[in-house]
């Protein structure tokens, strides 16, 4: 049987829906939450815990470095679940034949979200103007901030 070993966090938080088409398909799930900084400051339990395993599935702030290859006895995919791949190390993974993947643009309309939300931010000086409100500031944030109103916003990319 296929081991798959999930150290994505937050991976089946929202839905244990991927986890359970591989269930039905024959393999063996293992999810475990590292929480917010995965297993980067610990790469001995992350070499560990790749012995055996066929499959793994990060996300791009899990370092799978050369150490981690090396420990991985069994370990034939890598798949990141984020558009970026630099986390991993792809010189390792080659020199042990195990494939990468990763999501290009998984993230598209999160990154289109923040951008026209900092750019509301920078015109309406929010987070300065928030500072100076919490460190009790208020009379002295006379400051005129631009409207957006009227204004062509875009995104390119």
């Amino acid at each position: 049987m296929l081991k798959v070993l999930v150290v994505a966090s937050g991976f089946s938080q929202a839905t244990r829906q991927p986890i359970d088409i591989m269930e039905k398909a024959g393999l063996l799930v293992k999810d475990l939450d590292y929480g917010p900084g995965g297993l980067n400051h610990d790469e001995p339990e992350f070499c560990r815990i790749v012995k055996g395993v066929d499959a793994l599935i990060v996300t791009a702030i899990e370092k799978v470095t050369r150490r981690v290859f090396e420990s991985a006895d069994r370990l034939k995919m890598v798949a990141i679940r984020s558009s970026g791949f630099e986390g991993t190390d792809l010189r390792a993974a080659t020199d042990h034949g195990v494939l990468v993947t990763h999501n290009p643009g998984a993230n598209l309309q999160a990154v289109a979200d923040m951008a026209l939300g900092l750019m509301l931010s920078v015109s309406r000086r929010i987070g300065w103007m928030d500072r100076g409100i919490r460190e009790g500031k208020y009379r002295e944030l006379r400051i005129t901030t631009k409207d957006i109103h009227g204004k062509t916003l875009g995104i390119i990319g």
